[in-house]
């Protein structure tokens, strides 16, 4: 500060120089800190007549300013220019006054003194530096660096609670920043509190109100402060360690005021109760030190009971039932669930004595409605809030916000009871009388708009979810902000809307906006943030950029482990989607031991019979499966589905799911006698949860009818597929509607479509529904991801069936160079391409450029399947077929005799394909027997009609033919023309 040319600086008194010779000469005194006594700012305040409004500053601007020449603490240079300075007046300071400037003068004093007095401080060796940051010019520009040289010099904080209403967030920002700053060196820190027997209100609002997250400072400023004391100090969440700090001293402070009331009172008086009562329901209100609160309400309900017990009123007064009200609510708040149910129902018997429709019965039904929700037990919770509801409705009427508040709470449990009509139908009234009442951008109407657009986004209709989102972050955003972590959830949902539609750069732009904001609010290691890295992983991984979906879910992985531990449920979320990732790229070898070690962690945190673990033992078996880990699949399978029979009862979607991959893995392995009771019951319970026309039943219907083929069962088959095409056509025309007719999930559906057009041979048809599929997932995917490659290699296929291997080569190739790039030449559908090019060049005649296909898709196959894998047996077949080459014929007859039944369709290919080849080798007798056996499983597995057993018929009369055996070839070929002529006409 410029000190005005006309002010005269007076030589030092006798009592001055003699402070300044004691601090070591007038130079280094005012290089020091120095502090001002109690006495001589009460004195000050008087005789300038300091009003009680004015604040430190503006004392400062009024009284000392246009005398001073420069700044130290702005008190000590006017007493070192004023001649007034005394050993009793001035020394060095011993406590910092955090941001004194915002303060009203005289209320600041009243609360040092009274903080002399509680903490028995001698007030002649108590010397205060008050900050004024805004004013001392000499302290340092940044306000966090100035404070770490000030506490350094001084060795004391004291936060004073009389700023609570400062409109000023910064204030409290750099506040906070000095009261972490004291914690992290180890120096005392005390609070001021005025008037602390009259208003103990301040101790117990002070620690949740004065948070950094809830500052509204510019970004910059606030960064930039944090960034200082985090780089001097290593905090990385300065405003946690301070708030926990302040917290524990409030608290102190708070227990002392107890003391003082139970010297007053006694330690059973109802005045002691009342006031431990009220100050756990602040701190409730607050949602802070809920597991202090919790003793205080036990204590006051003690006293109480013995209270009313003396009266003569028993146990159940309604004194008593407001305060167990209190204490349920408490409880709720520790995750105490059952315990809270308990207290509640006795609070409504309570109650109910003396009137069933009160306002504090509809406040207890409300409350055992959420804490019903909570514990899942949705009949009860939506019984009790019903009566909430026609309690307020009888009350107050239909139009009072109770009603929209109630209904909105009612809705959340129907929807949760897959009541979704009755939820939104609630919701929408909810909304509607919110808009009238309180009008549409209040703040209360946000929440119901938000479980609304919650349902309707489950219902797929992601388009008017999106809208919906959109208004209740506009309503937040009104009344918290645009950077407040209330938003980040929505913004998270708008990110999946968006995602859905296939727009990958407004998603990503939501998530991450909603990751900014958690990395701003808690720092940049925090669950929440973990959370935000977890939705850019979706997305990542949605778009098949698996690079990136696997940095997120590692970054999130490692943070969880190091903020939970190695064995939380967190940490074995991120494990599964880890492992999902890695199985994407065909990397099984390392996805298994993530999703076994996902499992070991919910089995150890959950026990063993838990959803999460029936999930995480049915992802295990899938991904068993795919490695043709059969029998390892098949024991995970099963326990998952007793499991879910055990937690959901047999007709739960969940169930329907189970039996589908247990039904599936017996179909691979042509235990289809097992398989198909187990498709059957799963279309059973998927038409009695959907109906008859959902999408589901289409897939089930699809699934029969293929094992229905694989049996040679050709009527029940086709019967399947005719009965799923129009549920796949109506399935389609549903997300034409809701999605828009370019999203990617129609794009799923049309492709399911043009592959059972195909198998009904609806060639033509299918091939126009696969361009279809393709061009939109081309245009909302982008060109190159796996899901294109899918499309372009089935519409290859089509070409091939329809006999134009011209057409079919461009498309095989684009997506084998598709896979190439988006997944690796190890990936197994990198395989299924290669050895898809290798069959089209053997139809072509290119028998060496197939042989060199086939070669280095077993290859693969041998690297990342297991060693009995039925497509490693498909390789040598085809490797086989191209030369007759024996060794790799009984290579591939030795694995699927391991892997598969003695039955099964597949293994009678290759005893078929075999005994052909040592017909032509002479070896005529071992011919005869694998013809004759395969013939033998044809027939009882795939029907006495299946164009197989016409093959084996064939070629087993083939060998009687050499050896002689004339009549019973000639029988042989008979039953072969016939059936040939039956089956194609």
């Amino acid at each position: 500060m410029k000190f005005k040319a006309e002010s005269k600086t007076p030589a030092n008194s006798a009592e001055t120089q003699k402070v300044l010779d004691d601090l070591g000469g007038e130079e280094k005194a005012r290089s020091c800190h120095l502090g001002v006594s109690l006495d001589f700012l009460l004195q000050f305040s008087d005789s300038r007549k300091v009003s009680a409004q004015e604040t430190t500053e503006q004392v400062y601007e009024k009284h000392i300013s246009p005398f001073t020449a420069s700044t130290n603490c702005t008190y000590v240079e006017h007493m070192l220019t004023s001649c007034t300075a005394t050993p009793l007046n001035l020394a060095r300071a011993t406590h910092f006054i955090s941001h004194a400037h915002t303060y009203k003068f005289r209320e600041l004093l009243s609360s040092l003194k009274q903080l002399i007095d509680s903490e028995s401080l001698a007030k002649d060796q108590v010397f205060f530096y008050l900050d004024v940051f805004s004013s001392n010019r000499n302290i340092p520009q940044s306000p966090a660096q100035g404070a770490l040289q000030i506490i350094d010099g001084i060795g004391a904080v004291v936060f004073t609670l009389l700023a609570l209403d400062e409109p000023n967030a910064t204030s409290h920002l750099r506040c906070l920043c000095e009261l972490a700053i004291g914690v992290k060196r180890g120096v005392p820190i005390l609070v001021a509190v005025d008037n602390f027997m009259g208003n103990f209100g301040p101790l117990l609002s002070a620690a949740s109100y004065v948070r950094i997250q809830s500052a509204e400072a510019p970004g910059d400023e606030k960064s930039g402060l944090l960034a200082v004391v985090d780089e001097a100090l290593g905090l990385d969440k300065a405003d946690d360690v301070a708030r926990d700090t302040l917290t524990d001293l409030l608290f102190a402070k708070f227990m002392a005021l107890v003391t003082k009331m139970e010297l007053k009172f006694g330690a059973e008086s109802p005045e002691l109760a009342q006031m431990l009562s009220n100050a756990a329901q602040m701190l409730l209100d607050q949602q802070m030190l809920v597991e202090r609160a919790l003793p205080m309400l036990e204590r006051s309900r003690a006293i109480l009971t013995v209270t009313a017990r003396a009266a003569g009123q028993g146990e159940e007064t309604p004194q008593l039932g407001k305060l167990m009200f209190t204490e349920a609510q408490a409880l709720r708040f520790m995750g105490r669930d059952e315990e809270a149910l308990e207290l509640l129902q006795k609070v409504l018997q309570i109650h109910e004595k003396t009137d069933k429709s009160s306002g504090i019965v509809a406040a207890t039904l409300n409350e055992l409605g959420g804490v019903c929700k909570k514990l899942n037990k949705l009949d009860e919770a939506a019984e009790n809030l019903q009566r909430c509801l026609d309690i307020f409705k009888s009350k107050v009427g239909l139009k009072h916000v109770s009603v929209a508040t109630t209904l909105s709470n009612l809705a959340q449990v129907q929807h949760m009871q897959g009541k979704a009509e009755e939820a939104k139908a609630n919701l929408t009234l909810s909304i509607e009388l919110h808009d009238e009442l309180v009008g549409g951008k209040h703040i209360s109407v946000a929440l119901p708009i938000e479980n609304l657009a919650n349902i309707i986004f489950d219902e797929g209709q992601h388009e008017e979810a999106e809208q919906l989102f959109q208004r209740a972050i506009a309503i937040y955003e009104v009344h918290v902000g645009q950077e407040s972590e209330t938003i980040t959830h929505l913004l998270d949902r708008v990110g999946y809307c968006t995602m859905q539609k296939g727009a990958w750069g407004e998603s990503e732009k939501q998530l991450r906006r909603a990751l900014d904001i958690r990395v701003k609010t808690y720092g940049p290691k925090h669950l929440e943030v973990s959370h935000s890295l977890n939705n850019l992983t979706t997305l990542y991984r949605e778009q098949g950029k698996y690079e990136d979906a696997e940095q997120t879910c590692r970054q999130a992985l490692e943070m969880d482990i190091e903020l939970l531990g190695p064995n939380n449920a967190h940490v074995a979320a991120d494990l599964n989607n880890m492992a999902l990732i890695l199985s994407d790229q065909g990397k099984f070898e390392e996805a298994a031991p993530m999703y076994q070690r996902a499992m070991d962690i919910y089995v150890e945190i959950y026990g063993p019979e838990h959803q999460a673990v029936a999930t995480s033992m049915n992802n295990l078996a899938g991904l068993y499966s795919n490695m043709g880990a059969y029998s390892e699949a098949e024991p995970l399978y099963q326990r998952s589905l007793e499991l879910r029979e055990k937690l959901y009862g047999k007709d739960h979607p969940a169930i329907a799911t189970a039996l589908n991959n247990m039904a599936g893995l017996m179909r691979r392995q042509g235990k289809y006698d097992e398989a198909l009771p187990l498709y059957a019951q799963s279309l059973a319970i998927d038409e009695k949860v959907y109906g008859l026309s959902h999408p589901e039943v289409a897939t089930d219907l699809n699934n029969l009818s293929e094992l229905h083929k694989a049996m040679g069962t050709y009527d029940a088959a086709q019967g399947k597929y005719d009965s799923a095409l129009p549920m796949y056509e109506e399935s389609i025309k549903s997300k034409k509607k809701n999605l828009g007719p370019a999203h990617p999930s129609l794009a799923t559906s049309l492709n399911n479509m043009a592959l059972l057009l195909a198998k009904v041979a609806k060639y033509e048809q299918a091939k126009e529904t696969a361009e279809r599929a393709k061009e939109i997932r081309v245009n909302t995917l982008g060109a190159r991801h796996p899901d294109v490659a899918q499309s372009l290699n089935n519409l290859a296929g089509l070409h091939c069936i329809l006999g134009d291997l011209t057409a079919a080569e461009p498309l095989y190739k684009e997506a084998m160079d598709i896979r190439e790039k988006a997944l690796g030449m190890d990936h197994p559908s990198y395989a299924e391409s290669i050895n898809n090019i290798g069959l089209l060049c053997k139809e072509q005649g290119n028998y060496t450029m197939a042989e060199e296909m086939h070669s280095k898709a077993m290859a693969i196959q041998h690297k990342q399947l297991r060693a009995g894998h039925p497509d490693i047996a498909a390789s040598l077949n085809n490797l086989a077929g191209l030369h007759r080459i024996q060794e790799m014929q009984e290579e591939a007859l030795a694995i699927r005799e391991k892997a598969l039944q003695g039955d099964h369709p597949e293994l009678a290919a290759s005893l078929n394909n075999l005994g052909v080849l040592y017909c032509a080798m002479g070896q005529l007798a071992d011919a005869s027997e694998l013809c004759s056996r395969s013939l033998r499983i044809r027939e009882g597995k795939l029907g006495a009609k299946h164009p197989s057993v016409a093959e084996s018929l064939n070629d087993l009369a083939c060998v009687y033919l050499e050896l002689g055996r004339l009549s019973e070839a000639e029988e042989l070929l008979r039953r072969s023309l016939k059936l040939r002529e039956e089956i194609l006409g």
